[in-house]
């Protein structure tokens, strides 16, 4: 599987717009990831034995196998990145 995003949103309110005329359907989720505490210092081998470890808890609540979870949470934890403008 291959993603390839390349949009920068400034504010929630700039996605609002740019996604308001998106239809989602009703068993899919849509999500943004806000920095507030700098938190992609974490390292991604670190948060994936922490999801293995906890899978009988997130199972439940996904219906994606664990394989395809980790999948996506490498791409969300390695796609992060922080840009400051003063």
């Amino acid at each position: 599987m291959t993603v390839c995003l390349r949009q920068l949103v400034g504010n929630r309110f700039k996605l609002v717009e740019s996604i308001f005329q998106i239809n989602i359907f009703n068993d899919k989720i849509i999500l943004s990831l806000d920095v507030i505490s700098l938190f992609t210092n974490i390292p991604v081998d670190l948060v994936i034995v922490s999801v293995k470890n906890r899978w009988n808890l997130i199972q439940d609540n996904t219906n994606i196998s664990l394989n395809e979870f980790i999948i996506a949470l490498k791409l969300v934890l390695n796609s992060m990145f922080f840009i400051y403008v003063q």
